[in-house]
């Protein structure tokens, strides 16, 4: 039940079923409210109630030269109020002039301060759109300069408005759309411009004319349209499609990308269209063992591996795709109606459980090969995190082309360690991704043409039930190398800074920190290798000699932090320039227990003054490699938690406890330049903790779990790693801790318990594969 602006007084007008009633509908894009946004259903009322107890009012006019002196005239509506916005008036005036009494306007019309009629509004969008006799669509950014709409250089065809996400709906859903300038002049209507819109939209002409009905479009088509459109609410991209499905769902505010995993997951539930599915990276299978790359530009950002889309983005490649009739399906798989099912979507939390025919690659290796090697040219790329997983089934969806190709997609196993669904899921994708950008994609999406099909249909399995993963996440980057810098940087101790917030915060646990020293490393040549050290210092106190024992609180502590920087010079003398590979620390833990003297008959003060002992960590040294993590265009961050020893392994408190020490190395750069203008470390220290909260009486190990500490530590062994520096470590185990309530659960890498390995052992979490590239190819990244 929307409420409508009357066009002769500005007032708000209710309407119980708005097809009773002729109205005008406005389609335009909002103002940024930094330049002063738009006026809201509040700010009216504001203005009406002002209105209200006011009249009569009366508004000074200027003077002129025929009324002379100033005169003072009623104000009959709130149209004639100083401070309503000129687009209301005008939209009020132009809907006026041409005999509409109602007009909608989106941004006035809605309470947003009620969560229930905001969500009515946007599940009854469309439908109010499409009921309108007219949409006025207004373009800010259109001026009145002559050109015709339709000329190749005209501003229409560059407006805003063609790119915002609710505007979409807004151009298909009325039957009459009018298009006004930036002044409110008619610049041309839908059925007119039909031909440019096509060419600027995408939309097939039949839909702008109203020859053919929205909803007879593929649902990959749908989404292509909205593929190159924006919206400034993220969840908005998915809310603004719902009246193009037909479907509802509540809208949740702070949801964000999943609510266009919903909007799929109602699409699915009302529609047997399997375009849905086909979205992302596409290849065409031109024999089993020759794959030919479909896309025309690099797709964005990191690819994501599940059934379901995050955004409509996703659909850029695949809005050529229709569904096939299901005779024609059939003929092409040359099967009958009893072998080939239906097709169904179940979902479930392991995935999404889909019955499809699949053909079994496991006999045919070069169609599996044929559609990697397009984006790894010489194997699995160098540097990946993820093992190498080829495509194992290709599943039959019921759609082709526009040129006649049967649409499949690759599925492959994912790697285990980055979900704890359903082992038995599959990924979708001609191979793992590794999350490296510069790492090109997997396929999602093969196009089989009619005479490669054939040669597949011996390896075809009919009604394959199948759990396809809804979401699956991409590793996150981890980039395995950083720079530029500039090679002066790395010339003294000024190259790192202690960031000033962690002093404090150290300082309030009584811990200080030393000066930053630096020492310059012998490295071969073309190679940097730079020290940078530091100590965290507690000083002791005296003990307590009733008990002998040394509180928790007057032991002196030391840390020392040596955090090495290896890298690379590359470039030549004018333009060098030095990209860090490994960023890796060392920590020393040392505690100074100041013990009672025996006394001297010589000096008697001397045996009121503590002598201090050194006593230190025997897991110590720890040594970690800092993992580097891409966080935003001007910043990039590197962290390793380190846990350690607490102070009362000297004091017979617990032996048990531990601290961590977190560690966080950023690399900053001024905005828009290309070089990094040094480091900035920062620490933090934790209180004492028990690992895992568990003692060892309680924990139920897991098999080849053993107790240590007081705590249940887990060994895994490293052997089965690809990565060169697990085959040198092969043979050595890495310790993680099980924590309470997740009885096997491991902690990641750089959660490494040290005091689990041999004391002697240095232990070191390569948690960065180097790859090997060029010194051409390292140039060429581009970071930013």
């Amino acid at each position: 039940m929307p409420r409508f602006l009357d066009t002769t007084t500005g007032r708000y007008v209710w309407i119980d079923d708005p097809s009773s009633v002729r109205y005008a509908i406005l389609s335009h894009t909002w103002r940024r409210e930094a330049d002063g946004g738009e006026q809201s259903y509040t700010n009216i009322r504001e203005l009406q109630t002002e209105v209200d107890e006011t009249v009569p009012q009366v508004i000074a006019l200027p003077p002129t030269a025929s009324s002379g002196p100033s005169i003072e005239s009623p104000c009959t509506s709130i149209l004639d109020h100083p401070r309503l916005s000129a687009k209301i008036k005008n939209i009020c005036k132009v809907a006026r002039e041409a005999g509409y009494k109602l007009v909608w306007v989106d941004s006035a019309c809605i309470d947003k301060t009620s969560s229930a009629e905001l969500s009515e509004a946007i599940n009854s969008m469309y439908e109010w759109y499409r009921l309108a006799d007219v949409c006025y669509a207004y373009l800010a950014d259109v001026p009145d300069d002559g050109v015709p709409p339709t000329a190749p250089t005209s501003t229409f065809r560059k407006s805003y408005w063609h790119r915002r996400g609710w505007t979409l709906q807004e151009l298909i859903a009325p039957g009459h759309v009018v298009f006004l300038t930036c002044t409110w002049k008619f610049l041309g209507t839908k059925i007119g411009l039909a031909s440019t819109l096509q060419i600027i939209t995408g939309i097939q002409f039949s839909i702008l004319v109203g020859r053919d009905s929205v909803f007879s479009i593929s649902i990959s088509k749908r989404l292509g349209w909205a593929a190159l459109r924006y919206t400034t609410r993220v969840e908005d991209e998915a809310y603004s499609l719902m009246g193009l499905f037909d479907v509802h769902m509540p809208p949740i505010y702070g949801e964000g990308r999943k609510a266009f995993l919903r909007l799929q997951e109602e699409i699915i539930k009302t529609s047997p269209d399997q375009s849905i599915f086909a979205w992302g990276s596409t290849c065409t299978l031109k024999a089993l063992g020759t794959a030919q790359n479909r896309n025309t530009t690099s797709p964005e950002g990191l690819p994501e591996q599940g059934l379901l889309a995050s955004s409509a983005r996703e659909y850029r490649y695949t809005r050529n795709i229709s569904p096939l009739p299901p005779s024609r399906f059939l003929s092409l798989l040359q099967r009958t109606e009893s072998e080939i099912s239906l097709p169904h979507c179940v979902f479930t939390p392991h995935g999404v459980r889909i019955k499809l025919p699949c053909i079994d690659l496991t006999s045919l290796p070069e169609v599996s090969n044929a559609i990697s090697r397009p984006f790894l040219n010489v194997g699995h790329a160098t540097g990946c995190s993820v093992p190498p997983s080829r495509a194992r089934y290709l599943a039959l969806l019921r759609c082709e082309s526009f040129d006649g190709c049967l649409i499949a997609l690759a599925l492959c196993h994912p790697d285990s360690r980055r979900t704890a669904q359903n082992s038995q899921a599959l990924a979708v994708g001609s191979h793992l991704s590794c999350g490296v950008p510069y790492h090109r994609p997997p396929f999602r999406v093969v196009y089989i043409p009619a005479d490669v099909l054939p040669l597949l249909l011996p390896h075809l399995s009919p009604a394959s039930k199948i759990v396809i993963l809804r979401d699956y996440p991409v590793p996150a980057y981890r980039p395995a190398r950083i720079g530029p810098f500039s090679p002066s940087i790395f010339a003294s101790a000024t190259a790192l800074s202690v960031a000033p917030w962690c002093v404090l915060e150290l300082s309030s646990l009584g811990v200080s920190v030393s000066p930053v020293q630096f020492e310059l490393l012998d490295a071969p040549e073309g190679e940097l290798q730079a020290a940078f050290s530091l100590v965290l210092s507690r000083g002791p106190a005296s003990p307590n000699r009733e008990h002998g024992q040394v509180p928790r609180e007057d032991l002196g502590r030391q840390i020392k932090l040596t955090l090495e920087i290896i890298g690379r010079v590359l470039g030549e003398e004018e333009s060098r320039a030095i990209w860090i590979t490994r960023t890796r620390v060392l920590v020393e833990n040392t505690f100074l227990v100041a013990s009672p003297c025996s006394g001297s008959d010589t000096d008697a003060a001397a045996s009121d003054r503590p002598h201090p002992e050194t006593l230190r960590d025997p897991k110590a040294p720890y040594m970690r490699t800092l993992a580097w993590r891409s966080s935003s265009v001007e910043l990039l961050n590197a962290q390793a938690d380190v846990h350690i020893r607490g102070d009362t392994v000297w004091t017979g408190v617990d032996r048990a406890l531990l601290q961590l020490l977190r560690l966080t190395l950023k690399a900053e750069r001024p905005p828009g330049w290309y070089e990094f203008n040094g480091l900035s470390l920062s620490m933090e220290l934790s209180d004492y903790y028990y690992p895992g909260n568990l003692k060892a009486s309680q924990a139920k190990p897991s098999p080849g779990a053993q107790a240590v500490g007081g705590a249940v530590a887990v060994t895994e062994s490293v052997g089965e790693r690809s990565s060169p520096e697990a085959e040198a470590m092969k043979g050595s185990s890495i310790a993680t801790v099980t924590m309470e309530g997740e009885p096997n659960s491991k902690m990641e890498d750089a959660d490494l318990i040290s005091f689990a390995t041999s004391q002697d052992h240095r232990e070191e979490a390569l948690l960065v594969p180097l790859p090997d590239e060029t010194e051409e190819e390292l140039m060429g990244y581009n970071l930013s």
